[in-house]
């Protein structure tokens, strides 16, 4: 557990306001790693119906379910990886409409881990939660949209994690924090290399863990268009994940 987690949390640089691809050659590699992304599947996609095909007639059920599983496997990869792009796109061409509403901080906690805990408990990753402010405290925000990036963060930090992943909520000033800290069983060298969906060894390790690529950029993204940020720190192998998000709208 994090002892002082508001004063830990402003050792870290804060994120600026700048969208998620600002330069030709950001958007160049972000749109070669989504080809590769799709080419991938979509081969083993074209082999595995040629199997199963071969198989129509032979007698072997065993070998048409396995097949069939692993079609529907890639196909759900390829749908939840188009919708992401999808959103995202969304998001970043500033097509996303906010909502917003009064939130309290424990609803939007337990809908956010109730969206992650049958995977976490099928990793073997327990969840818990600590509040250092009033569980009632309300926010005056998007609740989809902060619900989506507090989901998009713990899906990550159980994919970090080894068997645990703790989360501390507080109030600090005029935002509200929410911590996520997987335990020490994993942790991350380049804490950017959480938001560079493709390219690098992290992001191909969170999807070898059943975790989405995109979850984290998707989680800064939503917390920008909100006003806060999502930020990633390593410090001593144990990785952190931070979502602010400002208790009144921008400007109120």
């Amino acid at each position: 557990m994090i002892a002082d987690p508001t004063a830990e949390q402003d050792e870290m640089p804060r994120h600026d306001d700048r969208p998620a691809f600002e330069t030709v050659e950001e958007w160049s590699r972000f749109l070669s790693g989504l080809v590769h992304e799709l080419k991938t599947p979509l081969a083993s996609l074209g082999m595995i119906t040629e199997l199963l095909d071969k198989e129509t007639g032979n007698g072997s059920e065993e070998k048409r379910k396995r097949y069939t599983d692993q079609l529907a496997t890639l196909t759900r990869e390829i749908q939840t990886l188009v919708q992401d792009v999808g959103f995202l796109a969304r998001l970043v061409g500033g097509r996303m409409r906010v909502a917003r509403s009064a939130v309290a901080l424990g609803d939007a906690v337990e809908s956010s881990a109730e969206a992650v805990r049958a995977r976490a408990w099928g990793h073997g990753v327990s969840l818990s939660a600590t509040f250092d402010a009033d569980p009632a405290t309300v926010l005056d925000t998007d609740a989809g949209h902060l619900e989506d990036a507090l989901t998009a963060l713990l899906e990550t930090a159980v994919a970090l994690a080894d068997r645990e992943v703790s989360m501390r909520v507080a109030v600090s000033g005029s935002e509200a924090v929410f911590t996520l800290q997987p335990d020490a069983g994993c942790g991350v060298d380049d804490p950017e290399a959480l938001f560079d969906p493709f390219a690098s060894p992290v992001s191909r390790s969170l999807k070898q863990q059943g975790a989405r690529p995109l979850a984290p950029l998707l989680a800064r993204e939503l917390a920008r268009i909100l006003g806060g940020d999502a930020r990633v720190a390593t410090a001593g192998g144990r990785t952190r994940c931070v979502l602010r998000i400002p208790l009144q709208a921008p400007g109120a």
